[in-house]
């Protein structure tokens, strides 16, 4: 007996979607853009797709937060306190280390970010975890980005870099 296709079941296709965001400032043929749902039920591909590209941005205003080329202020009206304060004392890390003449992560104060990938995963309607890839001059670093919804927008409550 052939099952019945249920509204429910999920295939792959409906699942996951890959894309190219055309960049100003990424690389050369757009960043390359992977979102996995839970369920097709939880976002549309549309608020993926935006939600990746918020998470891409912030990702890269991040770094130039840490490295001093900007200040924490840029990030307050998308990311809450607690991660604006882990990304200062970082920053101090970061500046630390270069008055000492160490040569450390994020050294490269001068030169932008350059977003090359980003996969993301939609957890629930409330909830989008995203692993963003990017170069610093010829370094090569990931952030780890999340966004929850709070109310009627969409607010980081992590971002970290490795």
């Amino acid at each position: 007996m052939a099952k019945k296709h249920d509204d429910d079941d999920d295939s792959e296709e409906d699942r996951c979607f890959s894309f190219r965001l055309p960049s100003a400032y990424g690389v050369e043929g757009g960043v390359r853009m992977r979102i996995s749902r839970i369920s097709k039920k939880d976002l549309t591909i549309r608020e993926g797709a935006d939600l990746a590209s918020k998470a891409c941005q912030l990702a890269c205003l991040g770094s130039d937060v840490v490295r001093g080329r900007v200040s924490s202020k840029v990030l307050v009206s998308s990311v809450d306190d607690k991660t604006i304060g882990r990304l200062t004392f970082m920053a101090g890390l970061v500046r630390e280390s270069r008055e000492q003449g160490m040569k450390g992560s994020l050294r490269n104060k001068h030169l932008p970010p350059v977003p090359m990938y980003l996969y993301g995963t939609v957890l629930s309607h409330n909830r989008f975890d995203a692993c963003v890839g990017m170069t610093i001059g010829y370094d090569d670093y990931s952030a780890t980005v999340v966004l929850e919804r709070r109310g009627s927008r969409w607010v980081c409550t992590a971002l970290d870099f490795g």
